[in-house]
């Protein structure tokens, strides 16, 4: 597992994570965080990488679908137009994300809504490659950038909550079997027989 990562060294445990989980980079720079002099330009950026043994078609339909987003992130995902409503629990009211792309190569959202507040403007891009040796595996990454400067306190949070996301992901995408991260009350997701 490769970490790059200007943080507290406490910041975000990402040994919890198993291999082959790769954080390509997290970048936060907040008052306090060690000595920057005060002169940083870097804006916060969250990067992720997984090897999925699985298709850019059963990505995309796991990415683009409500099928596929209840198996993974939330139990509560509605769509109106291009905007995605992505429900969880405690918040007081739905993630919007707005649906720019999506294709085989790229599905990208941009966050239009109120809540969460570090959130507004922000954009979330999932990049399909196919796997270097030919294999039927797929190498997704995961990126979520264009931060606010004042937003960057929350960037350990969102990195944290995308980091087992996306591990759900790669597990509901190779085995079919939905295991969402979120399941806000009043959306319980009847067990499999």
């Amino acid at each position: 597992m490769a970490h790059i990562a200007i943080l507290p060294s406490d910041a975000f445990p990402f040994a919890q994570f198993p291999a082959p989980l790769v954080v390509l980079s997290l970048v936060v720079v907040a008052p306090g965080w060690g000595d920057c002099g005060g002169e940083v330009s870097a804006m916060a950026e969250i990067a992720l990488q997984v090897d999925v043994a699985a298709s850019r078609e059963r990505l995309l339909a796991a990415l683009d679908t409500r099928e596929g987003l209840t198996s993974w992130w939330s139990t509560a995902v509605e769509r109106e137009g291009e905007d995605l409503l992505v429900t969880v629990p405690d918040a007081p009211e739905a993630l919007r994300l707005r649906r720019e792309r999506a294709d085989l190569d790229r599905v990208g959202w941009r966050s239009v809504g109120m809540y969460p507040p570090s959130w507004q403007g922000t954009t979330v891009t999932w990049d399909l490659f196919d796997h270097p040796d030919g294999s039927r595996r797929t190498l997704l990454l995961l990126r979520h950038l264009g931060w606010a400067p004042e937003a960057t306190a929350s960037v350990p949070a969102a990195a944290g909550g995308w980091a087992e996301a996306i591990v759900r992901l790669k597990d509901y995408a190779q085995s079919g079997r939905p295991q969402p991260l979120f399941v806000p009350t009043g959306h319980l997701r009847a067990e499999a027989e």
